[in-house]
């Protein structure tokens, strides 16, 4: 996220006519690699990846013109740059959190395996799914609070 974000604020301002120092590149992508590991193990609303891309293309834009040109070219460049960070990233993050569930779904156990020794046999075996166990339960006892 923080290479998208830098290579999009300092695509807009470019195209918009600044000039962008190295640093100013360096900075950005710095802060949102490093809003991305904070925020990394959560999934994102479009409303929250668009908060943090307005902030990656101010701190951008503040950090390349500190005192600089403020035009409505340079406000539109910025914004369509936004608006392109959005979707490329709201469609990459779908794909990644898709693919993290696949995974995890692929590791899940379905039920309780339990090893054996060779040579003996089971009498009675509980599957427990969710769990929650088929087996039977002592009458008048309630599970056990917790704090």
């Amino acid at each position: 996220m923080g290479v998208v974000v830098a290579a999009c604020a300092t695509s807009a301002h470019v195209l918009a006519g600044g000039d962008v120092p190295v640093a100013a590149v360096a900075a950005v992508a710095a802060g949102a690699a490093a809003v991305t590991r904070l925020v990394g193990a959560r999934r994102l609303t479009s409303s929250q990846l668009l908060g943090l891309l307005v902030l990656g293309q101010v701190a951008a834009h503040l950090l390349a013109t500190p005192s600089g040109s403020h035009d409505t070219r340079m406000l539109g460049a910025h914004g369509l740059a936004t608006l392109v960070s959005l979707l490329a990233l709201r469609h990459a993050e779908d794909l990644w959190w898709r693919a993290a569930d696949t995974v995890l779904g692929l590791l899940r156990v379905p039920g309780v395996v339990a090893r054996v020794k060779p040579g003996t046999c089971v009498l009675r075996a509980v599957l427990v799914r969710d769990g929650r166990d088929a087996g039977r339960r002592p009458a008048g006892r309630a599970p056990p609070l917790t704090a």
